[in-house]
């Protein structure tokens, strides 16, 4: 998706508001770092696009000799992905399951042995759970500090506590939502589950003569 936003900015500060598309790495290839938007699996699971995320960011730039900036962000409200399921030619779950014998791995979801069972992601929202009693409206924030080291090399350290990205996938219990029977629907459904987590990191691009170097670090906390 596209971003829109507004501006607003004085001498030294720079505020943004709305849909945003953000991107710290400094590497071309897969970024553990480029995290703070949603991505769209459904469409496509090897090279996903960004989903523009509702945020405020504040940009200061510090009174000092050399550039330095500091960028606090603000997410009002989390935002969902969508995983490929049935229909989808990525689907994760695409074929069906033999559940024989007691110790089969769909007996503690009471269903009995000896017929097939089919896994499906869903995909719905709500039945999405989260790590957190506000759900999608747990405040998420980070904070960014950008500098100039040794004249060419661009360094910056970040923070971000929220939300997981990436869903951890769950079998519910709920017969609601699981209607398992032996002469019934015997359809499993994934479900996403969003825990809280915390990243820190920097990362570092420069050139030294010829030579052009970069680099990222990720400490990634999470439930």
């Amino acid at each position: 998706t596209e971003d829109l936003y507004f501006d607003w900015f004085s001498d030294n500060i720079e505020a943004r508001g709305g849909l945003q598309i953000f991107s710290w790495k400094t590497v071309e290839s897969y970024s553990n770092v480029d995290f703070l938007n949603q991505t769209d699996t459904e469409r496509d699971l090897f090279d996903p696009e960004k989903i523009a995320e509702l945020a405020l960011r504040l940009r200061f730039l510090l009174p000092t000799e050399n550039e330095q900036y500091l960028e606090v962000y603000f997410f009002p409200r989390f935002t969902t992905s969508r995983l490929p399921g049935a229909g989808n030619r990525n689907n994760l779950f695409p074929n069906d399951y033999y559940a024989a014998g007691s110790d089969s791995d769909f007996s503690g979801l009471g269903i009995s042995s000896d017929y097939t069972v089919q896994m499906e992601i869903s995909n719905n929202r709500d039945w999405m759970l989260y790590g957190s009693d506000k759900e999608r409206s747990r405040p998420q924030f980070a904070v960014r500090y950008q500098t100039i080291i040794f004249d060419e090399t661009d360094l910056s350290f970040f923070y971000f506590d929220g939300y997981e990205r990436k869903p951890q996938l769950v079998m519910k219990k709920d017969s609601s939502i699981l209607p398992v029977s032996s002469g019934g629907d015997n359809r499993l459904y994934m479900i996403h589950k969003y825990n809280p987590a915390k990243k820190a990191g920097f990362t570092f691009q420069g050139v030294y003569e010829s030579l052009l170097y970069k680099g990222e670090m990720l400490y990634h906390e999470y439930e």
